[in-house]
């Protein structure tokens, strides 16, 4: 489909064109509108009569025919036998950003006039960064783009160890910490809603857990037993922290020291009433 390209002010002024009719110069307009991001266009003289003519009973072939012969564009047959025409110095004046190879016409593989030069045309087309890419050249083919050079194939008696082998590594199955097995002390609704809980946060917060954290702090709420365990992780939770941090009251307490009954009892009504919440 054709795209908005650039006539610049110096077209109107060049010597060789502006020596050419009214039409001769419409024409070659009307390529440039017509080709593709490489600067080619089918050469099927009824399709661009079509495009540039769609209401007259004009014609393109005289004007092609002369546009050929001051070497503006170049006709010729791609590999498959296609007939291409392709517009000289295309890439000199066109900055095409994000050009399409899949949508592009094959290049020029024999030129029609024998006294024009018939190597292909390499255009380099320009983005928006300012980086200039080769697309003109033949592109690989699939087979062309796998298959290793006899430098990077080990020999019968010397171990494959090149970092570019073309054998992939099986993909890495993510890891969900809420498929863990969940120790039989803390197999209450309570607790299991207060784990996916905590899961869901650590992924909300862009810190997931990881397979061995989650181990540790499953082992870690064993010790605490349900009631501590599902405090901390509501407190943790309403506070937004990434580290499991227990409340005022159970923060005191050494690592594995047991809560008086006092401490037993505030904790677990703390916990009812985050999981009413």
């Amino acid at each position: 489909m054709p795209r908005i390209r650039t006539i610049k002010p110096e077209y109107w002024c060049d010597e060789k064109l502006s020596a050419l009719g009214p039409i001769d110069r419409l024409v070659f307009l009307g390529l440039i509108s017509l080709a593709d991001d490489y600067g080619r266009v089918h050469d099927n003289e009824k399709v661009i009569d079509a495009f540039i003519f769609p209401s007259t009973s004009d014609s393109v072939r005289e004007s092609l025919a002369k546009l050929s012969g001051m070497v503006r564009i170049r006709r010729g047959k791609a590999s498959s036998g296609m007939p291409i025409i392709e517009i000289v110095n295309w890439s000199k004046h066109q900055r095409v950003d994000k050009p399409q190879p899949r949508m592009a016409l094959p290049p020029i593989a024999a030129i029609a006039n024998e006294n024009v030069d018939a190597t292909p045309i390499r255009e380099s087309i320009a983005n928006d960064s300012g980086m200039v890419r080769d697309f003109g050249a033949p592109r690989p083919t699939t087979t062309d783009q796998l298959t290793p050079t006899n430098e990077l194939r080990p020999t019968s008696n010397e171990p494959n160890t090149n970092r570019n082998s073309f054998e992939c590594e099986k993909p890495k199955t993510k890891f969900d910490p809420k498929a863990l097995e969940i120790p039989l002390a803390l197999q209450v609704d309570s607790f299991k809603r207060a784990w996916i809980d905590w899961c869901d946060h650590r992924c909300e917060i862009k810190h997931s857990l990881k397979e061995k954290q989650a181990e540790k702090q499953l082992e870690q709420f064993e010790q605490w037993g349900v009631a501590r365990s599902v405090a901390a992780i509501n407190h943790t939770i309403t506070q937004g922290w990434q580290g499991i941090r227990e409340p005022d009251i159970d923060a005191r307490q050494a690592p594995g020291q047991q809560l008086t009954k006092g401490q037993q009892l505030a904790a677990q009504v703390q916990a009812m009433k985050a999981g009413l919440s």
